[in-house]
């Protein structure tokens, strides 16, 4: 195998795996910011060419996704979508 490129296998099958994580992880974080960002950052990276930077930089958006993926399923607490708890009437302002 050429060092300068990436393996021709590894390279979509980890791209498979963090899109895979991605998905599991967008419901449990919806709304989120990191989730759809991870997810752009492994589309521009598999993009722009299988080199070896660019496996690492598969593999560490991998390990970060999987570290979040851990962490949700071992905390005890659901998470809690950030916003009022209901929505201002219409028509209502505030003070009034």
């Amino acid at each position: 195998m050429d060092p300068i490129q990436a393996d021709v296998e590894t390279m979509p099958r980890l791209y498979r795996a963090v899109l895979d994580l991605v998905a599991e992880l967008e419901p449990v974080e919806e709304g989120h910011l990191d989730v759809a960002r991870m997810r752009a950052d492994a589309i521009r990276t598999y993009a722009a060419g299988w080199s070896p930077t660019q496996e690492r930089r598969l593999r560490g958006l991998y390990r970060q996704l999987q570290a979040a993926a851990s962490a949700h399923a071992t905390s005890p607490f659901p998470r809690v979508r950030s916003g009022p708890p209901f929505p201002r009437p219409r028509g209502l302002r505030p003070g009034s």
